[in-house]
């Protein structure tokens, strides 16, 4: 190598020669600065000998004042012996003459020097430095700072070729540091290569490292840095979602995340997914904290939110339950009913006579247990979803059901009619098993109406025996006739009761009385003894009573009751 400090004179000045200590002098890696230009010239127009052979040729001779390298190629290693004194000069070998450089532009042209001996006293102060060749490498070191052990930070050095000739090389570091980019590399002349390193802490504690760079022209090694700390998985926390009945199919999810890897150089990202449920489920932000999920069925669902920071991740669950509601599929209905009358049922169910049962048809559609609560109307309540009611008083109710899944409700309403008492004080029917449409009958009672009721022109009575309703309407003096026959209503005075009678013939009503046991089948004597209902209707007076009576009947011929 060059050896530090060693002067040579020339007759206008003195050079001194300079290297970078225990870096071998080859091809590359031998430099020439010229530093003052004009101003300082060597002197003399002739050299003895090279003062050392073979070397031999200038490869870079761009110069400018100030002090610009310029390149020899020497493909040996020479020694200046400390305190020999030369005079310098450049020897052209393409030429064969030997030049003092009169100015920097002397070396824009590509020539090949020998330096070689000379003479004169030192009057100078122009400087030759040998210096390491093309590699250069920025910054000098790194400091990567905090680290969360388990991830990894990563920085870059600069390989810069800072000669015109082409720069190849290697980087290498030992754990926890590691190359990522950028090695091999190849710079041309003038350019800089990036490389990355990443520093990627398993334990906790200061790491302190080398990246070395090598090179055809040169090598450098390049402190790193880094502290490695612990850290903790990510919290994560989902408020409660509260369920949602359809049509609704969105619901609000809220969450909040903390973590302290990020601290570290962590990168913190949210997941939602969904884990179960019926159907797929869509987000409005996958990776948002807050968000969206919509559904597209009922169901219950498990949404999860993943946390994770590089290092550690944590995942949290919430439940969602859609819920379809309930489905009524028949109003609330009554189970005895004396008789359907103009699509109001007729019930026997006031104090004294049996109660009024009810029922309704319900179905989930997510097939949960059901409950009800009922409104008979009247101030009373019951949670049995077929209940039995006793009311109080005669009347119109409107009967009121809710249904539930325990998320979900619905209801529907039915009007109820229950009958206030009558006595009935005949009754007698006939069935022609033979001959259509000559079915009979005859009754009579005692109706007990509210004290308001009063006989007009086209007063509307409906007559339901055994369920069959006919209608009529009678004038001012209670008379009414119909096509099956006719009835009379009349006040008594002295019982202040009404009396009702009828008389009906060429009546279809075998199918409603069989539902009472009035059946086309053989029945001898002594006969059966069967209830049939009987109502009476009058505005919004509905009177009713079952009547005892004993039936005998001969199969396809005929029938009789009473």
């Amino acid at each position: 190598s060059w050896q530090q400090g060693v002067n040579m004179t020339t007759n206008h000045g003195s050079a001194t020669l300079r290297n970078i200590p225990d870096v071998a002098l080859t091809a590359d890696n031998v430099y020439v600065v010229y530093n003052n230009g004009i101003s300082n010239k060597f002197g003399g127009t002739s050299c003895a000998a090279p003062l050392w052979a073979g070397f031999t040729a200038l490869v870079n001779q761009q110069a400018t004042t100030g002090g610009p390298p310029i390149g020899f190629l020497n493909p040996a290693i020479y020694t200046i012996g400390t305190g020999t004194t030369y005079a310098a000069c450049f020897h052209d070998i393409t030429t064969g003459n030997n030049e003092s450089p009169r100015s920097p532009t002397n070396y824009s042209a590509v020539a090949g020097y020998d330096l070689c001996t000379g003479w004169g006293t030192p009057n100078g102060t122009n400087l030759i430095n040998a210096l390491t060749a093309h590699l250069m490498v920025s910054p000098t070191n790194l400091n990567f700072g905090s680290v969360a052990i388990g991830q990894t930070s990563n920085q870059n050095f600069y390989a810069i070729n800072a000669s015109n000739l082409s720069l190849t090389g290697t980087v290498t570091s030992a754990a926890p540091f590691r190359v990522t980019s950028g090695s091999p590399y190849t710079v041309p002349a003038g350019q800089t290569q990036t490389v990355t390193v990443a520093f990627a802490p398993s334990a906790p504690g200061t790491t302190n490292g080398y990246v070395i760079f090598t090179s055809n022209s040169g090598n450098s090694t390049n402190a790193v840095t880094g502290v490695g700390v612990f850290c903790t998985a990510p919290q994560v926390s989902i408020a409660p979602v509260t369920p949602v009945t359809l049509p609704a199919l969105t619901v609000n999810l809220h969450a909040t995340v903390a973590d302290d890897c990020a601290l570290y150089g962590g990168t913190l990202s949210t997941t939602w997914s969904n884990v179960s449920g019926n159907s797929s489920v869509t987000f409005d932000d996958i990776n948002a904290t807050n968000t969206t999920a919509t559904f597209t069925t009922s169901g219950t669902y498990v949404l999860r939110l993943t946390a994770a920071d590089g290092a550690l991740s944590t995942s949290r669950d919430v439940s969602v339950r859609v819920d379809a509601p309930p489905v009524i599929t028949s109003p609330p209905a009554a189970t005895n009913i004396l008789a359907q009358v103009n699509n109001l049922p007729v019930v026997a169910g006031i104090a004294g006579v049996a109660p009024a049962c009810l029922t309704v048809g319900m179905f989930d559609p997510d097939f949960d247990p059901l409950y009800c609560q009922w409104d008979f109307g009247d101030g009373a309540q019951s949670t049995d979803c077929d209940p039995c009611h006793v009311f109080t008083n005669c009347g119109q109710y409107a009967v009121n059901v809710t249904v539930s899944d325990g998320l979900a409700w619905t209801n529907a309403t039915s009007l109820v009619n229950v009958a206030c008492p009558m006595i009935i004080t005949k009754l007698q029917a006939k069935l022609n098993f033979a001959k259509a449409n000559s079915d009979s009958c005859t009754m009579s009672g005692v109706l007990d109406l509210d004290a308001g009721f009063t006989l007009t022109n086209n007063t509307a009575v409906t007559l339901a025996i055994g369920g069959a309703p006919v209608e009529f309407n009678l004038n001012a003096k209670g008379r009414g006739v119909s096509a099956f026959g006719s009835c009379k209503l009349a006040y008594n005075k002295k019982t202040k009761y009404w009396a009702f009678s009828a008389n009906l013939a060429k009546g279809s009503w075998q199918a409603s009385w069989a539902t009472y046991g009035l059946k086309n089948e053989n029945v001898p004597k002594p006969g059966i003894w069967v209830n049939m209902p009987v109502v009476v209707v009058t505005g919004d007076d509905a009177l009713g009573a079952e009547r005892p009576v004993n039936y005998t009947a001969k199969a396809g011929k005929s029938g009789s009751a009473k």
